[in-house]
This record gives structure tokens, sequence and C-alpha cells, in this order.
């Protein structure tokens, strides 16, 4: 995959977008919400309330917890987020490369890429238990429990299964009390957020672009399409896969209100970068949009819209206020 000049930003989402339309063998299809955890029967030996616990994933396993996870390998970055949000980052024993936030954890072990993490390195780790996302090899799932590790599979799809999958960490890691209120307080956030939307009966058609070249989009299923519609946009890539590469014809076809272009954290106060909306408007078939004719296109920051975790709060803020922009000068 080539990287974009300028400022489409190769996120570890824009990453494992492109392997996994190509990959023949990846994790799951997984579920749509977080699994359920289950007390132990009393007869087992606990470590207190609500101990042992018994997680069933979204790969169909079942695990065992005598209690809280005290090391723990993270090998997604939404998952290390989640996991320090809710209080964890001390019990993280191992991220993946792609682990840039929060800053904290730049120091922690790394245990290789997202697609291709090592399984020495994992081992090596001694996890209790090592939190794994979309897209990682099953086989290497199969030979980290065949040497004893136990794998906990995770795929959220929208912000509520994000907001479930975050409890539900913070019960793997004995961190309820001090998870709470933040969860709490971001719910409430998103609520606020909602509620506060102007003109919802107004639905621009918007494409969240990941990738220029390749073009790679946001389509049903994903989590930037439950942001979109919460958002109160329709998604211009509706009846494509959660992660779509197009055609050139495609979006010529699809044609969208707005356009919403990717972009690295540290370039979006610098607002939409001139040289890219100036290449793009000399392009075909992008100089044939109508978003791109009117000059409708917007920076949005890449981890609050490619990671799912408690920042896509962060994200739908911003895709409100790019809304309201929108709405200001495109007419009723």
């Amino acid at each position: 995959m080539t990287s974009n000049r300028g400022g489409i930003a190769r996120s570890y989402l824009a990453v494992a977008c492109c392997v996994l339309a190509a990959a023949t063998a990846v994790l799951f299809d997984g579920c749509r919400t977080a699994p359920p955890v289950e007390s132990a029967p009393a007869a087992t030996k606990s470590a207190g309330p609500g101990w042992p616990m018994r997680l069933k994933d979204v790969l169909g396993a079942t695990i065992e917890l005598s209690g809280p996870a005290k090391r723990v390998v993270s090998l997604s970055p939404n998952l290390t987020e989640i996991v320090c949000f809710v209080g964890g980052i001390d019990q993280l024993v191992g991220v993946t490369e792609f682990d840039k936030y929060p800053p904290e954890i730049l120091s922690k072990p790394k245990m290789g890429g997202i697609i291709n993490p090592s399984l020495e390195k994992v081992v090596a780790a001694k996890p209790d238990l090592v939190l794994v996302a979309r897209g990682l090899d099953r086989g290497l799932i199969d030979r980290l429990k065949s040497q004893g590790v136990q794998v906990f599979g995770s795929d959220p799809r929208n912000l509520d299964d994000v907001l479930a999958l975050s409890d539900q960490i913070a019960k793997i890691l004995g961190r309820e009390a001090e998870a709470k209120p933040k969860l709490d307080a971001l719910r409430a956030q998103i609520a606020k957020t909602e509620k506060e939307l102007a003109r919802p009966e107004v639905k621009p058609k918007a494409l969240v672009v990941i990738e220029v070249d390749p073009l790679f989009v946001a389509g049903d299923g994903s989590f930037v399409d439950d942001l979109l519609h919460r958002a109160g946009f329709t998604n211009a890539a509706a009846g494509s896969k959660p992660w779509a590469q197009w055609s050139s014809e495609r979006l010529i076809a699809a044609n969208p209100d707005v356009i919403f272009l990717v972009q690295e954290h540290g370039q979006i106060s610098r607002g939409m970068d001139p040289d890219l909306a100036a290449r793009l408007k000399a392009r075909s078939p992008w100089s044939d949009l109508k978003a791109v004719q009117a000059g409708d296109l917007f920076p949005v920051t890449d981890d609050y819209v490619t990671i799912p975790g408690p920042r896509l709060a962060l994200g739908l803020d911003e895709l409100v206020k790019i809304r309201s922009q929108y709405l200001s000068h495109a007419g009723p």
C-alpha cells in the first residue's frame, strides 16, 4: 500500500483495511455486541465476589479467570486505549507497535504489529490474558492457546459496542469502581452531543475516506457508519462492506454532499490540506464530485474515527460540528 501525500493518515485502521481486503484468514466474523460475563459455579475457589469469572468471547471460546487479570497483552490500539481508560495501564505488559495513546504506553514492551505480532514476545510476557481484535490470524490465536495463553477476542462495530466492551474490560481488570464514573461521564457526553444536533431532519450524504489511493471508504456495519448516523448524516457508502475498496465508477455514482478525509491528529489544527484539496479538484473522478466542486472537503482526526475506543466520542463531536458548518452555507 502506498502512502497518500497531502496528509491522509496511514492509521492502523488504514493498514488493516488494505490487509483485510486481500486476506483469506482473518480473526472472525464476530458478533455485534459484547459477549456476556458469567460467574463461575459457587463450588470453584473464588478470589472475591464475582470471581472466578467465565467469559465467552466473539470467537465462541470460553475462558476462565480466577481473579482480575494482572498481566495483560493488548494486540490492538483500541483495546489498549480501553484498558487505559478504565484504569488498567499498570496491568499492561505488552502492546503493538501502532499503539500511541495515551502517551504513557509508549514505554510498554512492543509485541510487533497488529496483523503479525510476535508469538515469542507475547508468550515471553507471561500474560494472564491477551486481548485481540478483528484481523488477527486465527492460526496465531491457536498457537497462543497451545502455549497455555488465554485469549479474549472482541469486535466492536458501533459506539454502544465500545461502551459495552469497556464495561466488560473494566470488570476483567477488577477496575469497575474506578471506571464507572468515567464511563458514565462518557455516556452523558455522547447523549448531550446527540441531543444538541441542529436540524436533525436534514441528513447530508457523507463519505468517509480512509485512504485516497487506493480508495478505501467506511461502509455499512462499521463504527464510522454508526458515527455518521448519530451525527445526522446518511452514509454515501451504504451497501458497501464495513471497510470497502472502491473504484472510480463507484465514487462517481455515490457523489456525496460532504467528504471526510481522515488525517493525522497533528494536522487537523491546520485545517484541510490546501495542496490535497487542489489536487483532488484537478483530478478525475474527484473533480466531478459536487462535494469537491463546492469545497465541502473536511479533515477528521484519524484516531477519533478509526480507533473504536473511548475517543469515538470526540469523533462524534467533530462530525456534528462539521455538519453545522456545512448546513450554514448549504441552504435548506
